[in-house]
């Protein structure tokens, strides 16, 4: 789209100029007292004052009609409220009336910085803080960034529509269908030169669109015609022609008449086929009318039309050797200089008349063409070329060199009389894919970097006193400082991009923050979820030490922190809240350690337990994706490799078998925890009788040996306890009536009375 570039205030009339009068008022988010109207003091002015605003806009915008605003533009906006912390957009025209005001072509504040704040006094007369034209599209819709105008280069679609005009305007004859493509890419590349709202991706494919035209332009046929009958009419009449004595004068007047006419025809190159039938239909029957007159013998007559018309026919050729083959025309040759000997010698019989001619016509008949290649595509492309060139200025170095070069390799091929159809091909795509490349100069635009410099120049001031200021805003400033400067010394940097900069920098300067004179510091955002692990730290309400919570009562539970502090001893104390958002006061770092969520931190644990519940299911995660039902894992002893002590107020253990398979995560509740691998001691009271022999007793879960079941066998004991193993078999506490206790023994080894 083709921008209209308004006249509006620049920046440079504003700086350094007091526009109004009043109190100049620092840029700064501060509140200032004034008093208002009478003796009462308001948070907003009440006699025509209005707090304003000035700003410049930092990158160019446009409206939605595409007229077009530069960055640096003046902006104005102004508020009622005494405090001078403004937000809000600004405008292109902006007045201050006692009671109201009138602001026009509304400019989003993001793409202005401020300049200059003041106090102005409508009370009396309008105030006008500025006044830029407002386009048609700036009254309703708000400027947005400008878009990039592109120069589009026609040159190539310009030349190529040349070239089809003259193709049209040749006075060759071709096909219709190659025709009608040329004029309908014709008439669209008319249409995309034309068309103010096109893109230079729609002019290449016009381009390309009339090139393939134009390069697929066929010549009609010339119109063929078959003489053959006329010749061989002529041949029979002429003996009676070469004998008008044998005649009648008023029937061979008539017959001359058609015969020299249908001569004339017969050699005539032109003539066409209604001509030649009219001449030969003509002649016949003047040939039939013709009455004998009795005086004289009709003398024979040898004719050499024929073969005259053969050697004359093989000249032609010859003038044009070089698209025939070698030897083709070499048969022609000597066919032709036997037939001129003949068409010679007076004293040639019609009989080797007509031999010499049927030999002569058979080579003609005979030629074979060269495989010559077609070079039409490259001659209109080297024209096109050589049209831009003409206005090689306008371009580039670079894409000016890179088109002659292809132009004199296309030239080069075009007089190679050998060329291959393959060369010839890709000379012409090279030179097109050449004229297409050139590319238009573009007038260096002149950057301002003053502001930038000076903003620099102030940041390396400030970080040498970087010290006074908190960490992140320091870093903030060095951050906006290091894009800066990457700006300042980028020599193709745009106006836009220099305006970012610098207000990027001027805010990050703004924005410093000074560090605070508490032990403690600042209040720095946190928000983690944290395990109390270490019950010897105990909580503070404040940073004077006063006693909160003792850390016996808070250990092994987990808590949200809302915030921390850097102390200046050396410590970090983080400000702890349970999931109800009750506050626990601050406490070292150093007794917590941080979760992924509110089941707080990862705990090794390595207990062996045993799910002896049912009821309680495991979890693929802390979202509570259901993993095992509690009853198919229930009586099975598992390793819980860690835990976690949830804010929920339950503990959770991450289970493992023997395997290393994980099962999930379970409460603790579920569970039982064991001294090893056998699980926990779950009472039993069963009665038992010792069934199998080859089974024996153990002292321990190591295994030491304690009964033979031999001895054991068919004996009665009393089950007291079990233990559901790691190895998946349940082992049972044997005792006797008396209470002597005889040992483990593997559940399989025994029947329930």
């Amino acid at each position: 789209m083709k921008k209209v570039k308004l006249k509006v205030i620049i920046s440079s009339l504003l700086i350094g100029t007091v526009l109004l009068g009043g109190n100049s008022l620092p840029i700064l988010n501060e509140e200032i007292t004034v008093e208002a109207s009478g003796t009462n003091k308001s948070q907003y002015f009440k006699d025509g004052r209005a707090y304003a605003q000035w700003g410049v806009t930092t990158i160019d915008l446009e409206s939605t009609d595409g007229y077009f605003y530069p960055a640096g533009t003046i902006v104005a906006r102004a508020s009622r409220n005494v405090s001078n912390a403004q937000s809000g957009s600004f405008f292109l025209s902006f007045t201050v009336s006692a009671f109201f005001f009138i602001g026009t072509g509304e400019v989003p504040e993001q793409y202005v910085s401020v300049t200059e704040s003041k106090i102005v006094n409508a009370q009396k007369d309008d105030v006008r803080l500025v006044n830029n034209p407002i386009a048609p599209g700036a009254i309703h819709n708000p400027l947005q960034p400008a878009k990039p105008v592109v120069e589009l280069d026609t040159s190539a679609l310009t030349a190529s529509i040349n070239e089809a005009e003259a193709i049209k305007k040749n006075g060759v004859s071709y096909t219709s269908d190659s025709m009608s493509l040329l004029n309908s890419a014709l008439t669209n590349g008319y249409n995309v030169v034309g068309n103010p709202n096109t893109d230079q991706g729609t002019i290449n494919s016009a381009n390309q669109q009339l090139r393939n035209a134009i390069n697929g332009m066929v010549e009609a046929p010339a119109e063929t015609t078959d003489k053959s009958a006329l010749g061989a009419l002529i041949n029979e009449s002429r003996t009676a022609m070469n004998n008008p004595q044998a005649y009648t004068q008023a029937t061979f007047d008539l017959f001359a008449k058609q015969y020299n006419n249908a001569s004339a025809i017969f050699n005539n190159p032109g003539a066409n086929q209604y001509d030649i039938d009219n001449a030969e239909s003509a002649l016949r029957y003047r040939f039939k009318k013709l009455e004998l007159s009795g005086e004289g013998p009709i003398n024979p007559v040898v004719n050499k039309i024929a073969l005259q018309a053969s050697i004359k026919a093989a000249n032609a050729k010859l003038a044009n050797s070089g698209k025939y083959t070698v030897e083709s025309i070499n048969v022609v040759k000597t066919s032709k200089a036997n037939a001129e000997r003949v068409e010679k010698d007076v004293k040639a019989t019609q009989t080797q008349v007509d031999k010499a001619t049927k030999e002569l016509e058979k080579a003609l008949n005979n030629l074979a063409l060269r495989d010559v290649a077609a070079k039409g595509a490259l001659k209109n492309t080297i024209g096109a070329a050589k049209t831009a060139l003409k206005n090689e200025a306008t371009y580039t170095d670079q894409s000016v060199k890179t088109t002659k070069s292809s132009l004199a390799k296309a030239e080069k091929v075009m007089a190679d009389k050998d060329a291959t159809q393959a060369q010839v091909d890709k000379a012409t795509a090279d030179l097109q894919k050449a004229v297409l490349g050139l590319k238009k100069k573009t007038e260096e635009v002149k950057v301002n970097k003053i502001k930038l410099e000076a903003s620099i120049k102030d940041a390396n001031k400030i970080l040498k006193n970087g010290a006074k200021y908190t960490e992140k805003s320091v870093k903030v400033v060095k951050d906006s400082k290091a894009d800066a400067e990457k700006v300042m010394t980028n020599s193709k940097a745009t106006q836009a991009q220099v305006n970012l900069a610098t207000t990027n920098l001027d805010k990050a300067i703004a924005s410093l923050k000074v560090k605070s004179e508490k032990p403690e510091g600042n209040y720095i955002k946190d928000k983690r979820y944290v395990t109390f692990i270490n019950g010897n730290y105990n909580t503070w309400s404040n940073f004077n030490w006063k006693h909160r919570e003792s850390g016996k009562n808070l250990v092994n539970k987990t808590f949200i922190t809302h915030g921390k502090y850097s102390h200046k001893n050396g410590s970090t104390y983080v400000s702890l809240h349970d999931n109800k958002g009750k506050w626990h006061g601050y406490v070292n770092e150093k007794a917590i350690i941080v979760g992924k969520g509110s089941q707080g931190a990862y705990i090794k644990d390595g207990r062996f337990v045993t799910l002896t519940k049912k009821n309680y299911n495991t979890w693929s995660n802390f979202n509570w994706k259901y993993k095992f039902n509690g009853k198919d894992i229930s009586n099975r002893t598992f390793i819980s490799k860690g835990k976690y002590y949830h804010q929920n107020g339950s503990v959770y253990l991450s289970l493992f078998d023997n395997k290393g398979k994980w099962y999930g995560y379970i409460n603790e509740k579920a569970v039982a925890v064991g001294k090893g691998s056998q699980g926990a001691y779950v009472k039993d009271g069963r009665r038992v009788i010792f069934s199998k022999s080859n089974y024996n007793t153990w002292s321990n879960f190591n295994w030491k040996y304690k009964v033979s079941g031999k001895n054991m066998v068919n004996k009665t004991f009393v089950a007291r306890g079990k233990y559901y193993h790691q190895n998946g078999s349940t082992y049972l506490s044997l005792f006797d009536d008396n209470g002597r206790w005889y040992g483990y023994v593997n559940e399989v080894a025994v029947k329930v009375k």
